[in-house]
């Protein structure tokens, strides 16, 4: 789904440099995990390295919208619109999540995030934003989402 930001392991080969996205699963959740290749360390979501352009961000709000989260837009590994509501009633800085068509709101990015996530935004420094990880409730529906967001100095092979 985003081999289009990868650069192919044999154009660094040797430089031990970049990360890997790898899949996981834990409980009732899967997703990836980013793996610093000159260690191969498995890095946690929370501790991803932002000066190499990766951050992964919860989505909020997301028991409002409960129906349109089941869609096949948003496995693991789905790209994700980040959109801005500057007449958000609630915060000026509001950042809607969207699936890539545009069609499903599945909910926002935290009001604690959204000013720093939003002067990325305006910056041009997100490549791209995927799904990183999905959880689900004992009947099998998604009812969690964290994103990745990579930046444009985000070294990333496959």
């Amino acid at each position: 789904m985003f081999k289009k930001l990868f650069r192919p392991r044999h154009e660094i080969m040797g430089t031990k440099k970049g990360y890997k996205l790898v899949e996981n699963e834990y409980g009732n959740g899967k997703g990836y995990t980013l793996i610093r290749l000159s260690d191969n360390q498995k890095l946690r979501w929370e501790t991803l390295p932002k000066s190499a352009g990766f951050e992964a961000i919860e989505v909020v709000g997301i028991k409002h919208h409960l129906n349109e989260v089941q869609s096949s837009l948003f496995i693991r590994g789905s790209s994700i619109l980040l959109e801005h509501e500057p007449n958000n009633p609630y915060d000026k800085n509001a950042i809607a999540v969207w699936d890539i068509n545009h069609k499903h709101h599945i909910g926002y990015i935290s009001k604690n995030e959204a000013p720093r996530i939003l002067k990325k935004i305006k910056n041009n420094e997100i490549r791209q934003v995927i799904v990183m990880w999905e959880s689900r409730n004992a009947e099998g529906k998604r009812k969690y989402v964290r994103l990745l967001l990579i930046g444009e100095n985000a070294e990333i092979v496959y």
